[in-house]
């Protein structure tokens, strides 16, 4: 069969405009690739790269067999000076964010609120974003995740989820995981509060029920035999209905069924034991990780192979085209 030459030619261009577009990306990812791995092999500590792309729970475990050694500290230091994660104080909404744990100690998120009347006026009237003892809560990805202070989140949500926090933000991690593991690292190259050198990673654990399992009847048995008389009072002054202890049961209980129905934790989430105690290490900002952007390099070095595999393909595909035409 017979094919012009103009129809020859406006093939043969529409081939090399494709071909060149696609050359141009795969240079651009090419680059962006070798940039990548320089920079991920700026990681001096084979521990460190290793530890790096575990899951959470034997990240935690082997970052802690390896914090006092000065030489994987200096990495985590040097590392976090290449790839610094983006912070800001934020104001989040409370029944907006999401947990990256998956326990919730119901004693410690309501016990305080329901017998300090402050606490439970601050919480009911809340005018402005709350700190709770001075202290904004972390969250990562504009807001979105509970990354340390779960328990300050769920007290002021169980009292009033229409509420906002302050919080520091890591903004620029995305992935929740990766936002807990950027904040270990942190603490764990940081200092505790006397200036000291971070030995240990801090660990706390959860004693009582979990909050965002609990019961009906449990919650409202808890807030029945915890509530305080001046405490009830305020919760009356709040709101004329609620002039009992079952009124305030029944109120609390509407705000955790809440929490327990929209706010679950994300999936694959830790336990309270291995979770950032960032309290402990008031610095551990300054040397936290984009681990996103780190492990993302990694994911870019395993599809490195991939992206020449295409090209060499349609390379061959467009040689083939333009025999049969011409």
């Amino acid at each position: 069969m017979k094919i012009s030459n103009s129809f020859k030619n406006i093939v043969l261009l529409i081939l090399l405009i494709s071909f060149t577009v696609f050359c141009t990306i795969v240079a651009k990812k090419e680059s962006s690739n070798k940039m990548k791995k320089a920079q991920i092999q700026d990681v001096q500590d084979d521990n460190l790269q290793s530890i790096l792309k575990s899951n959470y729970t034997q990240f935690v475990k082997d970052l802690g067999d390896n914090i006092k050694d000065p030489k994987f500290r200096a990495a985590i230091r040097s590392l976090s000076s290449k790839n610094h994660v983006s912070s800001k104080n934020f104001t989040v909404d409370v029944k907006k964010l999401l947990p990256t744990q998956n326990e919730v100690d119901v004693d410690k998120s309501l016990r305080f609120p329901l017998r300090n009347n402050v606490s439970a006026r601050n919480y009911l009237f809340c005018k402005d974003p709350i700190k709770i003892l001075g202290v904004s809560i972390v969250t990562s990805a504009d807001g979105k995740y509970v990354i340390d202070g779960h328990h300050r989140w769920s007290q002021v949500y169980s009292i009033n989820p229409n509420c906002k926090m302050a919080s520091l933000d890591l903004t620029d991690v995305t992935d929740p995981i990766n936002a807990l593991k950027s904040t270990q690292l942190g603490i764990a190259a940081g200092n505790d509060r006397e200036g000291n050198d971070i030995t240990t990673i801090p660990v706390a654990i959860v004693e009582g029920k979990n909050l965002l399992k609990i019961s009906e009847g449990d919650l409202k048995a808890y807030v029945n035999n915890t509530i305080t008389e001046d405490v009830l009072a305020v919760f009356t002054e709040f709101n004329s209905n609620l002039k009992t202890n079952s009124d305030v049961a029944d109120y609390i209980w509407g705000n955790v069924k809440m929490m327990q129905t929209n706010n679950q934790p994300i999936p694959g989430a830790p336990g309270r034991g291995i979770m950032p105690q960032t309290d402990m290490a008031p610095n551990w900002v300054n040397n936290t990780v984009n681990t996103d952007i780190v492990l993302n390099k990694n994911l870019f070095l395993r599809t490195t192979s991939a992206g020449f595999t295409g090209y060499n393909l349609l390379n061959a595909f467009v040689l083939f085209l333009v025999i049969a035409l011409f």
